[in-house]
């Protein structure tokens, strides 16, 4: 909605008090004509309703997947401590001081390693 100035008949926004144009004081807008209009707005703007069967169908997907990429995607730290422990025996028999040897590596299960 716009004013018109009364004195050049410019359009100006409604909340100017002044107009662009030639800066003749535009009158004082009445509010209450205002008010079907915004009412008109706000009846427009669609409602949005909060659907808890969309709501808990989005936690159950998001939960099914967390745990299939888990499952697919995760490291084998078991096959990464056999691999260590077969490259680390090519060097064995090691000395580590005057008292202590070293003679083998073994990768147990359940992520441990034991020497």
């Amino acid at each position: 909605m716009k004013k018109k100035c009364s004195n050049c008949q410019t359009e100006n926004d409604i909340n100017s008090k002044y107009c662009s144009v030639c800066g003749f004081q535009l009158p004082i807008t009445d509010y209450e004509n205002l008010k079907p209009e915004v009412e008109d707005l706000k009846a427009k703007k669609p409602k949005r309703k909060f659907d808890i069967k969309t709501f808990i169908g989005f936690i159950i997907g998001f939960i099914i997947m967390f745990f299939v990429t888990q499952s697919l995607f995760k490291p084998s730290i078991d096959k990464q401590l056999v691999e260590f422990a077969n490259e680390f025996n090519k060097t064995c028999p090691m000395n580590i001081d005057e008292s202590t040897t070293l003679k083998n590596v073994v990768a147990l299960p359940n992520k441990n390693n034991s020497v």
